[in-house]
């Protein structure tokens, strides 16, 4: 087992950070690439590998529990001060790089007696030659690469991975997580709420639009200022099964061992809808 954690800190372990392919309802696998939108295309779900020792609340080591996206999500980018960009330029035989510092990387084709050669030149922050090499283009890109750092924004560490005894470890506040599975049931854990949505054939209140017939079987509304309680949300007297009442600006929607849920903080919670 991990160490202790600090205080109000749990250890998480994550069978997988990124989500990299989805399952449609049909079976039909697709791949993505979660760099694209690293904020949503995470995993939310982990097992508990370590708790802080003063730890008094009702969650235990080895609960299979669902967490915010910033637990994976949350990362940290190094200093790209001295990082060389390429500076756009319509010269095919120049190749410019500038950094912040203002210092400049420069590759110039020159004709040969037989053939083409590169001339590879640093130039310092005051614009005076420092030193550089020459050779084929992939030589004296070579000789950049091991002397200098480029720009990437997709370089970047996750901010809460551990690695502890060669294991990968996920730090979460124990703020952040707001449910865990307890057998088939999801459990709140926290100030959020739990809801199923709520999706209802409007084949009665929309059958022709103009002269565009829609099939009925196709219309479907789904409200997000309500939504059916399935958990949570008992400090304000509510039941599973109620339908509650909510600002959809505090709507938040996650999909957790499986399934589509709507995420709620208790307090955003406004009302019930009552049938009459």
């Amino acid at each position: 087992m991990p160490p202790y954690p600090l205080k109000n800190t749990v250890l998480l372990t994550i069978n997988k950070a990124l989500i990299e392919e989805i399952t449609t309802k049909s079976g039909f696998k697709l791949y993505l690439s979660p760099e694209y939108n690293l904020e949503q295309n995470v995993s939310v779900t982990g097992k508990i590998a370590s708790l802080p020792k003063s730890y008094e609340g009702n969650l235990s080591i080895g609960d299979e529990v669902a967490f915010s996206y910033k637990v994976v999500s949350d990362r940290t980018f190094p200093d790209t001060s001295n990082y060389f960009v390429p500076v756009a330029g319509g010269n095919t035989n120049v190749k410019l790089w500038k950094n912040s510092k203002q210092e400049i990387l420069r590759m110039v084709a020159h004709q040969g007696v037989l053939d083409i050669f590169w001339v590879g030149t640093y130039f310092d922050s005051k614009g005076q030659f420092q030193y550089g090499t020459q050779g084929t283009e992939s030589e004296v890109e070579r000789w950049m690469t091991n002397n200098f750092t480029f720009g990437n924004c997709e370089r970047f560490t996750f901010k809460h991975l551990v690695h502890i005894d060669g294991k990968d470890y996920w730090k979460c506040p124990i703020e952040y997580i707001f449910a865990k599975k307890e057998g088939k049931k999801i459990k709140s854990v926290g100030d959020r709420v739990i809801c199923n949505f709520i999706d209802v054939s409007a084949k009665d209140l929309i059958k022709q639009v103009g002269e565009i017939h829609i099939p009925e079987t196709a219309i479907q509304i789904r409200y997000y200022d309500r939504a059916t309680l399935l958990d949570g949300g008992k400090s304000k007297g509510l039941k599973k099964g109620e339908v509650v009442s909510f600002d959809e600006r505090y709507c938040e929607k996650y999909t957790i061992f499986n399934k589509d849920y709507f995420l709620i903080k208790e307090k955003r919670v406004v009302g019930q809808w009552i049938n009459n």
